[in-house]
This record gives structure tokens, sequence and C-alpha cells, in this order.
């Protein structure tokens, strides 16, 4: 279970910093 954890994390901290380099106008939405 601790390996499904590891990536969810994962994959949020890398959705908010291509969010936050890409700007706020990205036709793509990552929903949480």
């Amino acid at each position: 279970m601790k390996r499904i954890l590891t990536v969810l994390v994962l994959a949020s901290v890398l959705a908010i910093a291509y969010r936050v380099r890409g700007g706020n106008d990205t036709p793509v939405e990552t929903d949480y």
C-alpha cells in the first residue's frame, strides 16, 4: 500500500510543478 501512496504523492507534486511552470491557462486540466 505504501507504493500506491508514493505514486499518488509523486503524481500530485509533478502535476502542481507542471501547472506552476506552465501557467494557469493550460488547456489540459488535471483532476485531483
